[in-house]
């Protein structure tokens, strides 16, 4: 009894580390949910939604002291046809942050939807994306 009590407790143990993410905060673009086989991509790739996201950003003025790197983290769904939904901040600084990392998500075009291979052939899919945004 005692021995079954261990294993079930190790078991236990190393399934609740698989959930867990590192997020790397110093890159640009989504962090990996568990989703479609294939997930859904900005158009041209990552060097693509790299080069989109530092043309496209207007960084708030920060005090001459504040030399820090500031992160948003945004989540949204890219629907099977390819547009941007559902975009909510997971983890914010102020207004003026949050405000323009949302301003940069609705500016994106559309992206490459998600997609599983099954028997029946390919089906696209929701996908979720978990992206961080550096302010310099």
């Amino acid at each position: 009894m005692k021995y079954l009590f261990i294993v079930l407790v190790s078991i236990l143990c190393s399934t609740s580390l698989v959930g867990q993410r590192i997020m790397d905060r110093k890159s640009i673009g989504p962090i990996p949910h568990p989703g479609p086989s294939e997930r859904a991509e900005f158009p041209g790739g990552q060097i693509e939604l790299e080069n989109f996201i530092n043309t496209n950003i207007i960084s708030p003025k920060q005090k001459d002291s504040d030399s820090s790197i500031k992160s948003v983290t945004v989540e949204f769904t890219v629907n099977i046809k390819g547009k941007i939904e559902g975009i909510k901040i997971i983890r914010g600084i102020d207004s003026i942050y949050n405000n323009e990392s949302l301003r940069l998500i609705t500016l994106m075009p559309d992206w490459t939807p998600g997609k599983n291979y099954t028997t029946g052939g390919e089906m696209k899919l929701p996908d979720i994306i978990e992206m961080v945004i550096d302010f310099k």
